[in-house]
C-alpha cells in the first residue's frame, strides 16, 4: 500500500494490536507487495483474511479489509499531464491508460512501474483517447483526429495518417476485424482503419455517432449510436435495433452477460435488462437509479459497473442483489470513468484521484 489517511493507520494499528502477529504479518504483507512478490501477498492475504473472519467490530472490519484487498496508485506528475483517463485496457501484466488531454501510457501491474508514450498537453483541439484496442501484437489509440499504434513485437509507438475529412473525425469505438479495425465514429456509418489504408463502410440506413461496438460470443456485433439506441449489425453491417423502443438504450456504455439475457449500462438512461425471444429482446427491467454508468466489466459471480456520482454498482449475476461502493469502503472518490477486470483484480480510474486496484476478495468478504 502506498498511502494511508491517518483514521485508516488508526484502524490498523487498533487490528493489529487485538490479534497477536497480526502487525507483522501485515508489514509482511505490505513489503510483498511492493516488492512484487505477489505469490507471498496472496498467501499472507489468505492467512489475515481467515484472520479477518474472527474480527467482530465494524471498524476494524472496515480498516482491514481495505488493507488486505484496496489500493491507491497515483498518476505520475512527470509522465501524465492529465489526470483525467477517458479510456483504459487491461492486457494481461499491461494496463493501457489513455486521458481527455492526449496522454497515452502504461502500468505494469507485477512491476509497479509507470511507462509514457504520449505527453498530453493543453489545447483548444479534442486530443481525448476514446478507446484503446489489441489486436494480437499491435495496440491501437483512438481519438478525435489521430490513431496511435504500439507494436508490441518491436517495442515501438508510431502514427497513422488519418484523411482529414469529417468523416474520420472523432473515432471512438473499434472491434477487431481480420487486419484492422471497424470503427465507429461522431459522424455516420463505420470506418475500416488498417495499418496500410483506410476506406468508408456504407451503411443504410447509417447510424449516428457510434460510441460503442463488442462482438458477441455468437459473432454478432453490437452498435451503440449515442441518440439512436443499441444496434445488432449483420455481415453486411445492416442494422436491426435490439428492443423495439431503442431509446431505451441509447448511450450504452457496457453490455454485460450473455446472448440470451443482456445487461446494458447506458449513460444517462441507467441500467436496462434484456431478455433474447425469436425475434430480438424484450425490456425486463428498466433501473434509472443508477443513471450515470460510464463503463462495465464481469468478475466471477458479478457485474461491475461505473458511474459519475454513486462510485460502483455491483450486481448479483445470480441473485441480482444491486450494492454501491464509495468512499466509504476505500474508494479514492465517487466519479469513475473506466474500469478494467486483470484477474483477480478490478481496475477503476478514478477521475483526477488515480487508480483503485482492488482485489476481487474484496466483493466477497462480508
Amino acid at each position: 500500500m502506498q498511502r494511508f489517511s491517518l483514521l485508516l493507520f488508526v484502524i490498523l494499528f487498533l487490528t493489529a494490536l487485538s490479534v497477536p502477529g497480526r502487525a507483522d504479518e501485515m508489514s509482511e504483507f505490505r513489503m510483498s507487495l511492493e516488492q512484487g512478490d505477489y505469490l507471498r501477498a496472496d498467501y499472507l492475504r489468505t492467512v489475515l483474511g481467515k484472520k479477518l473472519e474472527t474480527i467482530e467490530d465494524p471498524l476494524l472490519r472496515t480498516g482491514m479489509k481495505r488493507a488486505l484487498y484496496l489500493e491507491h496508485v497515483s498518476l505520475p506528475e512527470d509522465l501524465i499531464y492529465d489526470h483525467a483517463v477517458s479510456s483504459m485496457l487491461a492486457d494481461g501484466d499491461d494496463l493501457w491508460l489513455g486521458s481527455r488531454s492526449g496522454d497515452i501510457a502504461r502500468y505494469s501491474l507485477s512491476e509497479r512501474r509507470w511507462t509514457s508514450f504520449v505527453r498530453g498537453q493543453e489545447s483548444l483541439a479534442i486530443r481525448a483517447v476514446q478507446s484503446i484496442i489489441v489486436q494480437g501484437e499491435h495496440v491501437w489509440f483512438l481519438s478525435y483526429g489521430s490513431v496511435g499504434v504500439y507494436s508490441k513485437r518491436q517495442n515501438r509507438f508510431f502514427s497513422l495518417d488519418i484523411p482529414d475529412r469529417k468523416e474520420y473525425r472523432g473515432l471512438q469505438s473499434a472491434i477487431v476485424e481480420g487486419r484492422g479495425l471497424i470503427c465507429g465514429t461522431q459522424s455516420s456509418g463505420l470506418r475500416r482503419i488498417r495499418l496500410d489504408g483506410q476506406s468508408l463502410i456504407r451503411q443504410e440506413p447509417p447510424l449516428e455517432n457510434i460510441t460503442f461496438l463488442q462482438r458477441q460470443s455468437d459473432g454478432r456485433v453490437l452498435a451503440g449510436s449515442e441518440e439512436q439506441g443499441l444496434f445488432v449489425l449483420d455481415r453486411l453491417f445492416r442494422a436491426s435495433p435490439v428492443v423495439q423502443n431503442s431509446r431505451l438504450t441509447a448511450a450504452a456504455r457496457a453490455v454485460l452477460g450473455t446472448v440470451s439475457e443482456m445487461i446494458v449500462g447506458t449513460y444517462g438512461g441507467g441500467i436496462v435488462r434484456l431478455k433474447r425471444e425469436e425475434r430480438g429482446y424484450r425490456t425486463i427491467i428498466s433501473d434509472y437509479s443508477s443513471r450515470w454508468i460510464t463503463d462495465g466489466v464481469e468478475l466471477p459471480g458479478l457485474y461491475c459497473f461505473s458511474t459519475l456520482g454513486q462510485g460502483l454498482l455491483v450486481l448479483g449475476r445470480d441473485d441480482s442483489e444491486k450494492r454501491y461502493y464509495g468512499i466509504e469502503d476505500g474508494l479514492s472518490a465517487l466519479d469513475i470513468s473506466a474500469v478494467e477486470y486483470a484477474s483477480p483484480f478490478l481496475i477503476c480510474a478514478v477521475q483526477e484521484q488515480g487508480l483503485n486496484i482492488i482485489h476481487e476478495k474484496f466483493f466477497k468478504t462480508p
